[in-house]
């Protein structure tokens, strides 16, 4: 596949996670790109038939039965066939057999990694590829980790040392809490995974954005259905995950609160 070139830079973004959204809003902040955001593989098929794009971005842990057709349905459509489609994911491993046959242009793993996705800029449509200095990845100066399954190097490494960003992800992580914690609930009392599968997706990628190990951890046998659809089983993990949902909670106020005085006080000096 050859890349293409153009003086616009219109790139779709076919997924759900406001954490995931956010991210590469950020990440394409100095590109001049122009983001069109969809929620389905529906979704994304009406909108390619609108209007060309440059770059499609499509979270493929969407639990969306029609996302392959859809992507496939791009690909073939003259006016797509030569545009870079990049797939993203918490599982590369096992994703691509699933999406083969809509010839994916790359993936990149989720959570997303600042260098990894400048790189698939560059490659695909270098004119947008001017985001200038980046600041080496690591802890800003004030803000060490308060707990150890916090890892806020490894999420700050991630996202260039962004401190605000790292906050502004934070924050939604505590907003997000009380209704995320409701729908667990009523999944634990009916014992469904289905009801819970899509707060367990949303979830997951903002945990490991966040640098939360432990939460992720909880999580992971929670991520796929399991074949009766829940269960004791099901519900044990699910309640063990509930209470490092709050622990991870606890430890992300504090991280907040104590950083606060930090950023107040380099904002004084600047």
């Amino acid at each position: 596949m050859k890349k293409y070139l153009s003086t616009t830079f219109d790139v779709m973004i076919i997924a759900q996670s406001a954490t995931t959204i956010e991210t590469i809003r950020h990440l394409l902040r100095h590109s001049g790109a122009t983001m069109h955001v969809v929620s389905s593989g529906f979704d994304a098929i009406l909108c390619s038939n609108v209007q060309r794009f440059d770059l499609v971005l499509c979270d493929c842990d969407l639990a969306d039965p029609m996302l392959a057709e859809a992507l496939l349905s791009m690909r073939t459509d003259t006016r797509h066939a030569r545009v870079p489609m990049i797939g993203m994911s918490r599982q590369l491993s096992d994703i691509g057999a699933a999406f083969a046959s809509s010839r994916m242009s790359g993936w990149l793993a989720v959570p997303l990694d600042e260098a990894e996705f400048a790189a698939m800029l560059a490659k695909w449509h270098p004119l947008a590829a001017r985001s200038g200095p980046v600041p080496k990845p690591g802890l800003a100066r004030g803000h060490a980790s308060p707990s150890t399954s916090l890892d806020v190097a490894q999420a700050l490494g991630r996202l260039r040392g962004n401190v605000s960003l790292y906050r502004t992800i934070l924050r939604r992580f505590v907003d997000a809490y009380p209704a995320t914690a409701d729908v667990f609930k009523r999944a634990a009392a009916a014992s469904d995974h289905r009801l819970a599968s899509s707060a367990i997706h949303d979830l997951r990628a903002l945990a490991g954005t966040i640098g939360a190990t432990d939460l992720v951890a909880a999580l992971t046998p929670l991520t796929y259905a399991p074949a009766s659809g829940g269960g004791r089983a099901f519900k044990a993990e699910l309640e063990t995950m509930m209470e490092q949902f709050r622990l991870t909670l606890a430890e992300v106020l504090g991280y907040l609160e104590k950083t606060a005085p930090v950023l107040a006080m380099s904002s004084e000096a600047s």
